[in-house]
């Protein structure tokens, strides 16, 4: 018995939403608010986390930022990436680059609390934030 293999479709590139991500709000109008990862715009959530002020409001809100950090660390790549078209090569180029993209805004972040630290109350959470990630905490 002969088996004839059929050529396959091409198969159709992906839709996503383009773009980087951040972490956010939404109140779904029946509900209530959720915490999520939504587009910068903020016009579009991408992955709702949970309720905000429930029991599990922190473990939801680090939920969407762990959900919007791999969002945008993969901001360029295209599906053949994690279809194993990657190479090591290519990854060590892309962690170099965020390497380079996280250096910069360690600099620039460094240089705006520098320049409006007398400004900010001591305890003004994101000057609070932007310390930490200089640091080499969590933002």
């Amino acid at each position: 018995m002969e088996t004839e293999l059929m050529e396959q479709p091409a198969r159709a590139a992906p839709v996503h939403t383009e773009g980087r991500l951040i972490v956010g709000t939404l109140n779904d109008g029946l509900i209530g608010t959720h915490h999520c990862a939504m587009e910068e715009s903020g016009a579009k959530a991408i992955a709702l986390t949970g309720m905000v002020g429930e029991p599990d409001d922190a473990l939801s809100r680090g939920n969407a930022h762990r959900i919007a950090a791999c969002w945008n660390a993969c901001q360029g790549l295209t599906m053949d990436h994690f279809d194993g078209g990657w190479t090591a090569k290519g990854l060590s180029r892309h962690a170099k680059a965020l390497e380079n993209q996280i250096a910069t805004a360690r600099t620039l972040l460094s240089d705006a609390l520098e320049t409006f630290d007398d400004n900010l109350d001591q305890d003004h959470e994101v000057a609070d934030r932007i310390r930490a990630f200089l640091k080499g905490g969590a933002a």
